[in-house]
Formats: structure tokens, C-alpha cells, sequence
């Protein structure tokens, strides 16, 4: 049975001044679109409905933070920050791999453009789409499926290397290979994203999938790091930790540290994240097992001595 909701005035004004503060920042300086409102229906239903979907909003927070980032990136365009690398950024591409074609250097996208097969469209489309649905999709498994440790690590992972990402963006504006193509080693601000070669899977599977997508790209001059690359990673890394013993185990499997969604706060999870990677580095900075154990017990301890709660717990049964 579901457990009953029950909303505090203290939580729906908190609700209330979020809602004002995320519509605010949109209207003003992002522009607010359909997907907003139903985003934004969707988690107010999640948040309000009984006390599990309230978790599970909770657990969704860092998705939501990772939009919220990205769709901002459109207000403030990186090349406004730094130079966008275009025609030295090609050359050296052509360079590291470049291929030769009829006596000529091309880059890989250029000769591929050459050799076109419905067979290669077919498959690149397919693993192209999968940078967000694959690690998103990934991650509800592990969450339904109540492996929340992995679920907190791998969500993390994802957030991090995208912000990290975002910085880079803006260090080093680059231009994505079809620009050169279409626009050539002119800067011009306000290209409009397309799909590139990728319209024929649109053609394909006759839905304007890519179309639709890079018309609302919020940076066309983005092409370094590639996250389409490492989002699909970091749900191939959390993979592995699949075959070891539902309770991840730190530090030779003798201290565990677990963070536990149903209860603690927001601040005693990312607190329990601290102490748990605090784990996994000693684990692998190469100290002998017996010195190991003795950091581990003494990290674990200042846990408990600064955080009196249950977020976090031990367990030293070998």
C-alpha cells in the first residue's frame, strides 16, 4: 500500500519559491517552451503525489540540475567567451586521421561522405541516440531495481564529466566537422544547427528524430569533449559493478558505506558520497592493506562524529 502523503507548509512553500526561481530564470534569460511545462507537471505530480514518487523525485534531482545547466547554456554562447576553433581545429583532425582518397587527405566525415551506405546510416543513427536514453534508462534500472549505491555513483559520474564538459565548451569553442563542410572557416554566430548527415536516418525511420533535435541545440560550437561519447560510458562502467554483491563493498570488503535514499537528507547523501569516495581513493592510492584498513576506519569514524545520523553505516563483517 502506498504510504500517505502528507505536505508540510514549510515543504509546499519551498515547492512554491523553487517553482517561482525555475520559471523566473527561464522566462528572463532562457525563454520558456513547451517541454518546461510539462517537465515541470511531470515533477510537481512526482513531488506531490505520495511519499515513493517523492523519493524517486529526489533520486531525479541531479537529471534535473544537468538539464537546467544545459538548456542555460544557450544564454550565454560560448563563443562570446573564447575564440571558436575552426579551420586549425580541421586541419589537425586531418592530420591525426585523415584519410587518403583519389590522392587527396580527407577527414573521416569527408570520405565517409564519399562512401554512403543505408546500412552505416542505420547503425551510427542508432548508437548516435543513445546518449542520454541509454545512461537515463540505465540509471531507472538500477533505481527500481533498488541498487541505490550504483544508482548515486553513476548518476554522479554522469552529472560531473557533463559539467566538466560544459567548462571545456567554453575554454574551447569548436566547431563540429559539418561546418566546415556547409559554412567553411568563417565564423558565423548565428548558424542554426542541423543534422548533418545524420538526416538520413530521419529518412530512414521517417521521423525527423535528428532534425528535431539539433534545430533546438543549445550550442552549435561544441564538438570538444564529445558527450555523446561518455554519457553511454558511464552507464557502461556502472555495468561492471552489476556482477559484484548487491551491497558495494570498499576497501578489500571490509568497511562498507552505504547511502540510503529513503531516508537521510539531501546533505547526509552527499555527505555519505564524500565518505564512500573517500573509501574507493585510499583503495587505490597503493598503501599496504593494514595501513589501508587504519585511514578507512578513521575516515568512517569522522563520519559519525560530524554527522550523528543514519545516512551513513559501517559494516565490518568480512
Amino acid at each position: 500500500a502506498q504510504q500517505e502523503m502528507k505536505t508540510t507548509r514549510k515543504q509546499f512553500l519551498g515547492a512554491a519559491i523553487v517553482s517561482v526561481l525555475y520559471f523566473s530564470w527561464m522566462y528572463f534569460k532562457v525563454g520558456i517552451r513547451p517541454d518546461h511545462l510539462i517537465s515541470f507537471v511531470f515533477f510537481a505530480f512526482l513531488y506531490f503525489y505520495n511519499q515513493s514518487t517523492r523519493k524517486f523525485f529526489f533520486a531525479m534531482i541531479p537529471f534535473i540540475v544537468y538539464i537546467t545547466v544545459y538548456d542555460s547554456l544557450r544564454s550565454f554562447p560560448n563563443y562570446t567567451f573564447n575564440t571558436v576553433h575552426i579551420q586549425d581545429l580541421y586541419l589537425h583532425e586531418k592530420q591525426l586521421f585523415g584519410v587518403f582518397y583519389n590522392g587527396s587527405r580527407l577527414t573521416l566525415n569527408e570520405y565517409f561522405g564519399f562512401h554512403q551506405h543505408t546500412v552505416y546510416d542505420l547503425i551510427s543513427g542508432i548508437a548516435y541516440i543513445t546518449w542520454v536514453p541509454v545512461p537515463l534508462g540505465f540509471s531507472m534500472y538500477l533505481y527500481f531495481t533498488r541498487r541505490r549505491n550504483l544508482y548515486i555513483n553513476m548518476v554522479f559520474l554522469f552529472v560531473l564529466s557533463n559539467l566538466i564538459g560544459f567548462v571545456i565548451y567554453y575554454l574551447y569553442p569548436a566547431a563540429p566537422p559539418w561546418y566546415v563542410s556547409t559554412c567553411g572557416f568563417e565564423f558565423h554566430q548565428n548558424t542554426p544547427g542541423i543534422a548533418a548527415r545524420l538526416s538520413n536516418f530521419d529518412n530512414l525511420v521517417g521521423l525527423p528524430v535528428f532534425e528535431t533535435f539539433y534545430k533546438g541545440n543549445a550550442n552549435i560550437f561544441a564538438a570538444i569533449p564529445s558527450i555523446h561519447a561518455a554519457n553511454p560510458f558511464t552507464a557502461f562502467l556502472a555495468s561492471f559493478q552489476l556482477k559484484k554483491p548487491a551491497v558495494t563493498a570498499a576497501c578489500d570488503s571490509q568497511y562498507v558505506v552505504r547511502g540510503d535514499l529513503r531516508q537521510p537528507s539531501l546533505p547526509d547523501r552527499c555527505f555519505c558520497r564524500w565518505t564512500y569516495c573517500s573509501c574507493r581513493i585510499l583503495r587505490c592510492t597503493g598503501t599496504s592493506p593494514e595501513n589501508r584498513n587504519k585511514q578507512v576506519s578513521e575516515t568512517v569514524r569522522k563520519a559519525y562524529l560530524l554527522k550523528n545520523r543514519s545516512a551513513c553505516v559501517t559494516d565490518t563483517t568480512g
